[in-house]
């Protein structure tokens, strides 16, 4: 590939029908660049061809990678990450967007910290709520107490979600955490190079928290860096086209994780998950199908 440009940024938007919030994403990268970004790669999964081309005609500078079908998120920014000749990548979604500069303080951060693969800003809700973005690894207790858990809800300050969610980490300093939400993270490629693309076995859902523990697993470090800045991630632009089916493929991606870092007896563990992957699926898509009746 020859030498990458050094110090410069790729982005790397993988859109499925979320076409308005695409177009935001788009504008606040080509607002806040600070001049480090080299080129932004966007891949559109079943691609419609007319809004495609009005998305086009608004940046002519971005590269699109248009897919005839949905051929889901891992694969997707595995096709673009083939196109980055930077020295380092942003995965950011197309229901997110960039309140300010980042690149410019990421760059510092990865030239102090030689060790660093990932960096992950600060994500909020669309009402500026901290989106809970840095995580400790998922243990069966996630399915209860994650991020989106149904006892979260009940007991957000509880110490079981302190296990799963990063709650007390300063906004000022960096903090070494297990993974970094994929809505927005930033990648040194050569810390790619090191451990290989993502995972294509994951769907969608739960790819970053593989990639991240692949990288603690090669000696790199996870950093979360509220004090780069502030990205509004207006969750579940895509996933509400098909509900039902990302709802699948969230479960699925979960045992996968799972299964794929089990170490107890005849993967006991697994099957456990399993159980509990399919109850709380039926449970929640039952729940979905009456709400939407209603």
């Amino acid at each position: 590939m020859g030498t990458r440009p050094v110090g410069r940024f790729d982005v790397i938007i993988v859109n499925y029908h979320a076409y308005l919030g695409l177009q935001v994403a788009l504008e606040s990268v080509y607002q806040w660049d600070s001049g480090l970004v080299e080129k932004v790669i966007v891949v559109d999964n079943e691609c419609s061809t007319t809004m495609l081309d009005q998305v086009r005609g608004r940046f002519p500078n971005a590269t699109f990678l248009p897919q005839s079908k949905n051929i889901g998120f891992s694969k997707a920014v595995n096709l673009a990450l083939d196109q980055v000749g930077s020295e380092f990548v942003m995965l950011l979604n197309p229901d997110a967007h960039l309140k300010g500069p980042i690149f410019e303080g990421a760059l510092a951060i990865f030239r102090e910290h030689h060790d660093a693969a990932v960096l992950g800003p600060r994500v909020l809700d669309a009402d500026g709520k901290v989106q809970g973005s840095a995580r400790w690894h998922p243990t069966p207790l996630t399915a209860l107490f994650g991020r989106t858990g149904p006892l979260t809800r009940l007991f957000p300050k509880s110490r079981y979600v302190r296990r799963d969610v990063v709650l007390d980490a300063p906004q000022d300093e960096l903090r070494r955490v297990d993974w970094v939400s994929g809505a927005c993270m930033l990648v040194r490629m050569s810390a790619v190079k090191d451990v290989g693309p993502l995972d294509e076995r994951f769907f969608l859902y739960w790819e970053d928290c593989d990639w991240c523990r692949r990288f603690r697993d090669c000696g790199w470090r996870i950093y979360y860096a509220p004090v780069l800045g502030d990205v509004i991630h207006e969750c579940g632009q895509s996933s509400k086209r098909r509900p039902l089916r990302s709802l699948y493929h969230f479960h699925r991606s979960a045992f996968l994780l799972y299964l794929k870092y089990d170490n107890s007896p005849f993967k006991l563990g697994s099957a456990l998950v399993f159980m509990g992957s399919m109850i709380r699926f039926l449970v929640m898509s039952a729940f979905f199908r009456r709400n939407s009746k209603e």
